[in-house]
């Protein structure tokens, strides 16, 4: 199908003004936040005990953009997809499922491929982390500027966890999820 085609058979698929402003204001939102989330652990000695199998500040960091990393990679997969006609039911109610996973409690397990390695200095990580949320901002800027907008809503790629996801819902999916660590890096300030 080609572009025109689907601006013709498909103007539901495409964000409008108020999803596109949505999605931006919770990317922006969610890098933010982390980022003063992170600040206050700037001023505390870098190897304070802390209980096992609970990241640093530093490594929640480093693991935010290798998430953010491969869910960029799965939005451009999906936008190299074929828009679908079906795209309504396959990816119903995958948005609001996202926004309860970044607002509950139970504890995810990272892959490996998702795991910190790289034993960052925090000030470090933040440096990676703002410049690698801009770059993110800066694709996101463009995907949903005019000469460029595509049906995000129709290109479609499965997630393991949640099913069939749009490409939107894959971006929405970047901010909840660092909402998401914002929560445990605010929780690190009570543990110590």
């Amino acid at each position: 199908m080609t572009e025109q085609n689907e601006a013709k058979s498909l103007p539901e698929a495409y964000p409008n003004p108020q999803e596109k402003q949505a999605l931006l204001d919770l990317l922006t939102t969610s890098g933010s936040e982390l980022f003063a989330a992170l600040e206050p652990h700037t001023h505390r000695q870098p190897h304070v005990a802390k209980p096992e199998n609970i990241w640093s500040p530093a490594q929640i960091a480093e693991h935010v953009i290798l998430t953010d990393t491969a869910i960029m990679g799965a939005v451009k997969k999906a936008l190299s997809q074929p828009a679908r006609d079906d795209w309504k039911t396959a990816s119903a109610g995958k948005a609001d499922t996202l926004r309860n996973i970044a607002l509950g409690a139970n504890k995810r397990v990272a892959s490996a491929a998702l795991t910190p390695v790289e034993n960052l200095d925090l000030c470090d990580a933040m440096e990676r982390f703002q410049k690698h949320r801009r770059e993110l901002l800066d694709f996101f800027e463009a995907l949903l500027s005019e000469p460029r907008l595509c049906p995000m809503h129709a290109h479609i790629l499965p997630n393991e966890r949640f099913g069939e996801m749009s490409a939107y819902q894959w971006g929405l999916a970047i901010g909840y999820h660092t909402l998401r660590h914002v929560r445990q890096v605010r929780g690190l300030l009570d543990c110590g």
